[in-house]
């Protein structure tokens, strides 16, 4: 058995989950909890089930942190029990990269039956589940088999508009699902098994199509693996069973009609990809029948419902035709964006015991990603034990992110059937450990406010969070590890390691979005970042005139240091360093470093100038106050040959669109992209040059 979970808002769902499942009247070899990218979640899990049930060795341990889920078939289609396996579980980290579908990878890799079956975190499973999914494999053509999903609806009942022919949108079975047991294109994910043999024929399931933690609730992995799989068997057969019964809990968020609409539009993109992946025929067969024949005869039910006055038919017809519509709206997008390159999907290759070619454990058994989790887990506030309520976003918010820079890529991606390779990085960027040779571009995205509504003066520098959001998901989905500027600076010095795709996230100022929006977010996917704050902005005892919004205070800086931020510095009152006098030059310097420092009780090493801006006389000051790396703006990718002291940053803004931000990121920025802000610097040179050519006539200073 398979079980990933990725939060503890569901924790009593993830027990009543394992207990159906120990529960079974035939019992499960073993069960696999995989759990994605939440070390307090994953050692949680992992105390809970230590002891006489469970394995107290899944985080550190190989088959460790691995859930073997295995109903071995025999030839008479009635599985059976590992001996003495039966009810453990074990529990681990997901080896990949965030999301659904590598966690399920992970967990087929460390599977050892013959049948590996999944079930969601938040379903409950019949007793004989698994003994009507084990009987389906006494056909030794049948390579999965599936079950029936019922929904458990928060509020008690069904929504009256909510039509049965769109329970997919909850995880369910909906109305079109053929009765009894019958051959299907695919199964569905939550309440599903598979042959071990099927995932060495066609490989696992797609990290590019699927859920991730992200905001847009997408699907579909499972329906483009078994395209694959019934192209990779000759002769498979794919079935489900209605007697195989689970029963999944709907939320009320999801009872809602604007969830129906973005559920309806997100699988619209991923059946986008989907037909990208194995080509409109196979990938859109099912969907042609259910939209010509299964929703026109819902629409007409509920019409026919609303003419005799029976309650909600109005409502499911129209919430058949409104989620068609966005369904096909997504579609329409989804095509557009894997036309321009956008939403990649490679299948990944799970290292399922006993399959050709395929890589061992790490030595000493060590699972993937679970070293890193187990070094995170002094800092994280684990909510099991009720850590103080004030402050537990920075606490245990923070503490995912201060051990996000020990934290690796993830694992690599499939070469092909049976074969694994290690993941490409992107262009010019070494991987961790591959010896010397020439340091390859980063890119350092720099940020200011992150705010729904900043104020006038911040707005065109700033990003809303949902387009934050968005953008840390594209830097996770690209396999990029965020590094601090501190961190850069050492391994470009000394020649030491960097992840195979880093990227920096610097905030410039000080805004208090940083700490209100950014902070969780960044947590999210266990990302650090680097602040340069202006001393004399932040709201406190050193205030100076100017701030152009509502900055941070001194209370926030600390905490987002303790939460494992690089704290740098960015001047004390943000002016223009370079039209500035030697005297005062070095006051706004060295202020902001002694502030910072006592503070904070440890001075910063990186420094970001104001407005970008600076000269050689600017640099050697910087230098002079102890800072080993500073940062300016140039809009191109950071490179070791542009010096410590003028390293390029990219800027971000409230109009870059996703599309823009990938060009940047990857770094293949068009001439437009950058043209206004590289004509703005340089213009902004010339008026700063020619004023200091006055100077020097006149012979004033400031």
């Amino acid at each position: 058995m398979v079980i990933c979970a990725y939060t503890p808002d569901r924790w009593a769902d993830v027990l009543d989950a394992v207990a159906s499942v120990r529960a079974q009247s035939l019992p499960a070899h073993e069960t696999l909890l995989v759990v994605d990218h939440h070390p307090a979640l994953l050692r949680r899990l992992a105390r809970h089930f230590a002891g006489p049930g469970g394995d107290a060795e899944g985080p550190a341990g190989a088959g460790g942190g691995t859930t073997r889920t295995g109903d071995r078939a025999t030839g008479a289609g009635a599985g059976t029990a590992g001996a003495g396996g039966a009810g453990r579980v074990r529990v681990l980290a997901n080896a990949g990269p965030r999301g659904l579908s590598a966690g399920r990878n992970t967990g087929i890799a460390a599977a050892t039956g013959e049948v590996v079956a999944f079930l969601d975190d938040d379903a409950v499973a019949d007793p004989d589940w698994l003994r009507h999914l084990a009987g389906g494999y006494a056909d030794p053509a049948v390579q999965a088999v599936g079950g029936r999903t019922l929904p458990v609806w928060a509020s008690g009942r069904r929504p009256r508009w909510f039509p049965e022919e769109f329970d997919w949108a909850v995880g369910c079975a909906y109305r079109g699902l053929p009765a009894g047991r019958a051959r299907v294109r695919n199964v569905h994910g939550g309440n599903a098994s598979f042959r071990a043999t099927a995932f060495r024929a066609a490989g696992g399931f797609t990290t590019g199509i699927g859920r991730d933690g992200g905001r847009r609730p997408l699907g579909g992995e499972e329906t483009e693996l078994c395209i694959r799989l019934a192209r990779a068997v000759p002769g498979a057969v794919l079935l489900v069973d209605d007697r195989a019964v689970i029963h999944h809990k709907v939320p009320r968020e999801r009872e809602r009609f604007r969830y129906l609409l973005d559920r309806s539009y997100a699988e619209g993109l991923s059946k986008a990809l989907i037909a990208r992946s194995v080509g409109a025929g196979a990938g859109l067969a099912t969907e042609r029948g259910y939209t010509t024949r299964v929703l026109p005869a819902g629409v007409a039910r509920g019409v026919r419902d609303a003419l005799l006055g029976r309650p909600g038919g109005a409502g499911r017809a129209g919430a058949i035709l409104a989620g068609t519509a966005a369904a096909a709206w997504g579609y329409a997008i989804g095509s557009l964006r894997t036309r321009a390159g956008r939403l990649p999907a490679a299948p990944v290759i799970p290292a399922t015991s006993g399959g050709p070619g395929l890589p061992s454990p790490a030595p000493g058994g060590a699972v993937p990603g679970a070293a890193a989790a187990d070094r995170q887990e002094a800092a994280v506030t684990d909510r099991e034990g009720g850590g103080a309520a004030e402050g537990e976003a920075d606490a245990e918010a923070g503490a995912v992110v201060a051990a996000a820079a020990a934290t690796g890529p993830g694992p690599a991606d499939p070469g092909g059937p049976g074969r694994a390779r290690a993941p490409r990085p992107g262009p010019g960027v070494r991987a961790r450990g591959r010896g010397p040779g020439p340091e390859p571009p980063v890119p350092i995205l720099m940020y200011h406010a992150v705010g729904a509504a900043p104020s006038p003066a911040a707005y065109a520098l700033s990003v809303s969070p949902a387009a934050f959001a968005e953008q840390l998901e594209l830097l996770a989905d690209r396999g990029f590890t965020p590094v601090t500027t501190r961190e850069l600076g050492d391994a470009w010095r000394s020649g030491g390691p960097l992840p195979a795709r880093p990227v920096l996230i610097t905030f410039d100022d000080g805004y208090e979005g940083v700490h209100r929006h950014a902070l969780p977010l960044l947590a999210r996917h266990g990302f650090t970042a680097t602040l340069f704050a202006t001393t004399g902005w932040l709201r406190g005892p050193y205030g100076t005139p100017g701030a152009p919004d509502t900055m941070l205070g001194w209370d926030q800086v600390r905490a987002l240091a303790r939460a494992g931020l690089e704290i740098g510095a960015h001047s004390h009152s943000h002016p223009q360093l370079d039209q500035l006098g030697d005297a005062r030059l070095r006051s706004e310097i060295e202020l902001c470093r002694d502030l910072l420092h006592g503070e904070l009780g440890r001075g910063p090493v990186s420094f970001a100038y104001p407005y970008g801006y600076s000269s050689r006389r600017v640099r050697q000051a910087v230098r002079d106050a102890g800072f080993a790396q500073s940062l300016a703006v140039g809009n191109a990718l950071a490179r070791p040959r542009q010096g410590p002291y003028a390293l390029r940053r990219i800027t971000v803004r409230r109009r870059t669109t996703a599309a823009e931000f990938e060009r940047l990121v990857e770094g293949r920025a068009g001439v437009r992209d950058v043209a206004r802000d590289r004509a703005l610097t340089k213009g902004y040179a010339v008026v700063r040059r020619s004023r200091q050519a006055v100077r020097k006539v006149t012979g004033t200073g400031v």
